[in-house]
């Protein structure tokens, strides 16, 4: 078993991290620019040919072939760099950097930067429908507060295939989930199904006494979380024992417009999925001393907090974490 850590501040080690993010913040960043001007120039090698109306086979012609095509090259080979580049970046934080920063917070914690929460976990809990890819990144799993639990970013996209006017075939995806996906271990094993889903914040409106029942639905005690929230289990008692009030005030307290929460309590699980756009534990900005990694630790940490706020609220839950649940690590199995 992993014990927490901390992570010191500032010294050799936070340097030596700055210089090496630095280095290949540059490169990164060198790549760009040559790949936009070699876009930039196979673009003007198309517009001249057609200004200057360049004969078919002529000497120019082949001339203005020659560079639209080393263009497009060095263009798609600075692409293929920059993400080489940027995927050590990763690596290099997601060594004791991150894993440090989460020992802090989880016991026998395990991180991989390139997985994500299993797909056919996502796929069980049916919160997120219309989708066909699924990637995921930066996935932790360890114990929180003497329960198992395992978080990661999830991108869920619906793939498909459209006819161009040619007759030629393009294949097109839309992006309907991007953000955090969580899952925790509950106190007790549930025998009914509670799903939650948090309303497009265009179609927000007040629900009239009633309605929710007669259209199949759970009606909580709350009207402002009725209207927010559609609630669905087949036990309509349910909902009520796993949305304390607290938490119904905590999830209208927290609501934003650029996110929207899927909750799903079923057997011994909960899972929560929050659909922010976001990527976790990336770095932003350029890094070039030790207070640009403290500002990355800081980042990170606030991310961490975000997901065992949410953890919390789920956990002052009696109903679903009974006081006499095991608090040992050994005793806790993983997810």
């Amino acid at each position: 078993m992993e014990n927490s850590s901390t992570v010191p501040a500032g010294g050799d080690s936070d340097a030596r991290l700055a210089a090496r993010i630095g280095k290949l913040q540059a490169v990164y960043r060198a790549l760009g620019i040559v790949s936009l001007i070699s876009l930039a120039v196979f673009v003007l090698s198309l517009v001249s040919a057609f200004v200057f109306q360049i004969e078919t086979n002529s000497r120019q012609a082949i001339l203005v072939a020659i560079i639209a095509i080393a263009s497009i090259a060095i263009t798609i080979a600075a692409a293929v760099a920059g993400r080489s580049v940027s995927v050590k970046i990763k690596k290099l934080t997601s060594g004791d950097f991150i894993r440090g920063i989460l020992r802090e917070t989880f016991q026998d914690c395990q991180y991989h930067y390139n997985v994500g929460v299993a797909g056919w976990r996502v796929e069980e809990s049916r919160l997120v429908a219309d989708w066909n890819e699924i990637s995921g990144g930066d996935h932790v799993e360890g114990i929180y507060k003497g329960h198992a639990v395992e978080f990661s970013d999830i991108n869920l996209k619906y793939a498909y295939d459209t006819t161009n006017s040619d007759g030629s075939h393009t294949t097109r995806s839309d992006t309907v989930f991007k953000g955090q996906w969580i899952v925790c271990e509950l106190g007790r094993e549930l025998a009914q199904g509670v799903y939650v889903w948090e309303n497009e914040p265009s179609s927000l409106s007040e629900v009239p006494p009633g309605w929710l029942a007669s259209n199949g639905y759970i009606e909580t005690d709350n009207p402002a979380f009725n209207n927010r929230f559609t609630v669905e289990s087949s036990d309509p008692t349910a909902p009520s024992r796993v949305l304390a009030p607290h938490f119904m005030d905590y999830l209208l307290r927290t609501a934003v417009v650029q996110a929207r929460r899927y909750i799903y309590f079923q057997g011994k699980h909960v899972q929560f999925a929050l659909d922010n756009g976001l990527d976790m534990f990336e770095v932003n900005g350029n890094v070039r001393s030790p207070d640009d990694i403290d500002a990355l630790r800081a980042n990170v940490r606030d991310e961490i907090k975000n997901i065992t706020e949410i953890l919390d609220q789920i956990m002052l839950n009696e109903y679903l974490f009974p006081a006499a649940m095991p608090h040992n690590p050994e005793e806790i199995q993983h997810i």
